[in-house]
């Protein structure tokens, strides 16, 4: 359990991203948000070490140095807005991209980052329930896959960002959709989760 109440900013994906560079991380933050909403949507809720120890898989054990301890409580509130979002308004969900006015070719390589995160998340969060997936779940699992490894490099076009918004909302809702496909196997391991 968080031993601090107060509430952190949420932050947007340019603030983590320069967080990212602050911190010499290379990768994206798209990937950690897919992770966590893939460990979500599987119904398995981390607890505060395990989330720390993927935030910190990811951007380096400096995190736990006690002068990163602001920092620390913006992963902590990251995944706390994850997990709110399915409690409280699934429809609000939206996944950690960059905006609209970076290069589409950047904008591409985000995506495919957070569905290489939520894949492994999710994958993780099965692991501990072991469902029997639906031909519709693995569907949708196999089209994230896919989409984990698409190539960012595209021309510039109308019709390219009519592509990329057709996929952003598939993946929203397929996750949307594979949530509601494991809510009934939600009930997490005892233990402390992050609250």
């Amino acid at each position: 359990m968080m031993q601090d109440n107060r509430r952190a900013v949420t932050l947007e994906f340019d603030d983590w991203a320069d967080i990212y560079v602050q911190l010499g991380v290379e990768g994206s933050p798209s990937e950690l948000h897919g992770a966590l909403i893939g460990s979500l949507v599987s119904g398995h809720q981390l607890t505060q070490v395990e989330w720390l120890t993927q935030v910190t898989s990811q951007v380096g054990t400096h995190l736990l140095d006690a002068a990163n301890q602001e920092l620390r409580r913006q992963f902590e509130a990251l995944y706390k807005e994850g997990e709110q979002v399915f409690q409280r308004d699934v429809l609000s969900f939206s996944l950690m991209l960059p905006d609209d006015d970076v290069p589409l070719g950047q904008r591409l390589e985000a995506i495919g980052a957070w569905c290489q995160g939520f894949i492994e998340g999710l994958s993780r969060g099965l692991a501990v329930f072991k469902p029997q997936l639906s031909e519709d779940a693995r569907e949708l699992l196999a089209d994230l896959m896919a989409i984990a490894e698409i190539d960012p490099e595209v021309e510039e076009s109308d019709e390219q960002e009519s592509y990329y918004v057709e996929l952003v909302e598939f993946v929203r809702v397929a996750a949307m959709n594979l949530y509601d496909e494991f809510i009934d196997r939600s009930a997490a391991p005892s233990g402390t989760v992050l609250h």
